[in-house]
Parts: C-alpha cells; structure tokens; sequence
C-alpha cells in the first residue's frame, strides 16, 4: 500500500488502483441535493399556479338569497305567473320555455342575472363567476355557467335547490382586491 489516509493507492493484480469511496460519496451527497432542488422547484411551481383561496362568505350568501327571490318578467306557465330566479333555475333544468317572450329559460336566466348581478355589485368586486350545476352519483354535471374570476380574493356560497329526486346547485364566487 502506497500512501495512507482516504485516497490511498493499492496493488491489485499489477496495476495502481485507488479508493474511489470519498469521490462516491461527494457524487451522491449532489445527487440528493440535485434531487431536494427539484422537488422544491416542483413545489414552488405548484403553490404559485394554485388560484386564489376561496372562502365562504356569509354577505354573499345573502346576495344569492336576495337574487333568487327576486322576480323576472319570464312567465313559463302563464301570465300573470313570472318566476323568480329560483323558479327560472328549475325551468331551465327541465329545458322550459318563457311563453310570454318565446325565449328559452337558460338564455333568459343568463341574461338576467348578468344585468341583475351588475346593478347590485359593491364597486370592489372586480369580476364574478356563477355556476348552475346538477349533483348526480358520479360527480357534478354542468347546466349553466358564465362570468370568470380574476386574481384577488374569492369570497363564495353555495345554495341547494331541490326539483323533485334532484338535487341542484347555485355557486355565486366574487372576486376582487
């Protein structure tokens, strides 16, 4: 043996050799902090994509409360009957008609809440998202949904509308600074 110490160099079968396990050892120590950086980087990448937080809201709960008893100029039986936006939301699930403007409920609810929810709005509330889905076995299936939300806090409620076996649902988001 030449040498001594971690480094040192031995004769083994007529060549020089030496120990390479400090050199391993610095390879592997990089690789787990190659791999730590990566997964840190995924991570960061993940939380930064995420959207913002959205938190239930008892003032928007009361909006979707008042907004569903508020009554439309759609009648989808008959005049003088109009339905209120909760009506128009169950007549618009089973694909009704408003007869006294021959337009189609979902089309008439949409144009509706949209001038509805643009006259009621607190000026800090940049841009809203309502969501008309039905709640079936194997998850949630879409019927009406428009507006999009940008940026800021979410603040959000829910309200369960009942149509017979069905169960539906209203989500209002508002979004803002």
């Amino acid at each position: 043996m030449v040498g001594s110490g971690r480094f040192a160099r031995t004769w083994r079968k007529g060549r020089l050799k030496y120990n390479k396990s400090g050199q391993q050892e610095m390879v592997g120590f990089v690789l787990i902090i190659a791999v730590v950086v990566v997964a840190l980087m995924i991570f960061l990448v993940i939380s930064i994509k995420k959207g913002p937080t959205e938190t239930s809201s008892l003032e928007v709960d009361n909006l979707l409360g008042s907004v569903m008893k508020y009554t439309t100029k759609c009648a989808v039986n008959f005049e003088p009957q109009y339905d209120d936006v909760e009506d128009l939301f169950k007549s618009c699930y089973k694909g009704d008609q408003c007869k006294n403007l021959g337009k189609d409920s979902c089309i008439y609810l949409k144009e509706s809440l949209d001038e509805i929810l643009r006259g009621v709005m607190d000026p800090t509330v940049e841009s809203y998202r309502l969501e008309f889905y039905s709640k079936e076995v194997e998850g949630n299936r879409d019927i009406l949904s428009f507006g999009e939300c940008k940026g800021g806090k979410v603040n959000s409620a829910l309200r369960v509308l009942v149509l017979g076996s069905n169960s539906l649902g209203v989500r209002l988001k508002l979004c803002g600074a």
